[in-house]
């Protein structure tokens, strides 16, 4: 998907002499994998705070002993164990180590604040595919 992203933003005449980073700054967009990754963890706000009507609890849990030593800012979970490679690839594993990193400055007071938040962090270490 990122490859017709990039092909199509080459296309646009005053763009094509571009980076493919630069492209996406000055058409003000994002690339995919950061996109996803950003929807990701609105998701997992959505499962921890009840948003949705998602069991949690088969997905991952929250880390309690966690909870006790911290004060209530962000909210650190705990990945199940993976048996397969497949399973590798699901929700949870793909998005918990990042919401686990998701620094105190991220608002988690409503579902908008932290997508106002989350938007002004920095999570190039967590991209695999794309590097800005």
């Amino acid at each position: 998907m990122e490859s017709v992203q990039r092909k199509f933003t080459k296309r646009l005449p005053e763009l094509y002499n571009y980076s493919y980073v630069e492209r996406l700054k000055r058409l003000e967009l994002q690339n995919l994998e950061l996109r996803r990754l950003h929807l990701d963890l609105i998701w997992c706000y959505k499962i921890v705070f009840q948003c949705v009507n998602v069991n949690m609890s088969d997905s991952f849990q929250l880390n309690t002993h966690w909870l006790l030593e911290h004060v209530a800012t962000s909210i650190n979970c705990i990945n199940h164990h993976v048996a397969t490679i497949v399973e590798q690839h699901f929700f949870s594993q793909r998005v918990l180590n990042v919401w686990n990193a998701v620094p105190d400055s991220v608002d988690f007071a409503s579902l908008n604040k932290f997508k106002q938040s989350i938007f002004h962090i920095d999570f190039n270490d967590h991209l695999a595919c794309f590097k800005c």
